[in-house]
């Protein structure tokens, strides 16, 4: 998996790789840990691995990843928190973009490339219904369909959505970790200094 401009998680990260490798990929990965440390970057990174054909794949130039950095491929849907902080479960009969209910009638139409991907950022931020909402989906995935739920939250999700999914931790990054992410920022030194 190319991991050009990320920081850290080199063990996870050799996991999600020998996953690739073996083409033993879980459908539902929870990515836990502290929120701001780059579970959402290697999120995207990974799932685009299994769209981009490169050998060093993605390879981060193709027409598909570039549509995948772009946000408009279709087949990598992610969802995150609306204006209000929150994923909602959707209106029943006309579903909203973002909401789950939007995602699970979604994931029943047909792939463009074979296979979708889905990341939804903060997890935790979907309320309690639309978590319950979601576990039919988990439990009973369609083929080739692989979703990452990322989260900082633990105790915010349901037992029963934790228990059908393959969970990776995360910790936060190294100091020199900090301070390499906020030089390839242009961060100043002045700042960095005092870390």
């Amino acid at each position: 998996m190319n991991v050009s401009g990320i920081t850290g998680h080199r063990k996870q990260i050799r996991y999600l790789e020998s996953l690739l490798a073996k083409g033993n990929i879980p459908n539902t990965i929870l990515f836990r840990g502290p929120s701001g440390i780059g579970k959402s970057i290697i999120a995207k990174r990974f799932l685009n691995s299994l769209f981009c054909d490169s050998d060093n794949s993605p390879c981060l130039s193709c027409s598909i990843c570039n549509h995948i950095a772009k946000d408009t491929f279709s087949d990598l849907i992610e969802i995150t928190p609306n204006e209000k902080g929150v994923i909602p479960i959707g209106d029943r009969d006309k579903r909203e973009a973002g909401s789950i209910r939007w995602l699970i009638e979604r994931l029943t139409l047909k792939s463009t490339f074979g296979k979708t991907g889905v990341i939804i950022n903060s997890v935790d931020r979907v309320t309690k219904e639309g978590q319950n909402a979601l576990l039919k989906t988990i439990e009973e995935p369609h083929e080739n369909v692989y979703l990452i739920l990322v989260s900082s939250s633990k105790g915010k999700l349901l037992p029963t959505l934790i228990s059908r999914c393959f969970e990776l931790k995360f910790q936060s990054l190294s100091e020199s970790e900090t301070i390499d992410v906020l030089k390839s920022i242009d961060i100043s030194q002045e700042i960095i200094d005092p870390i």
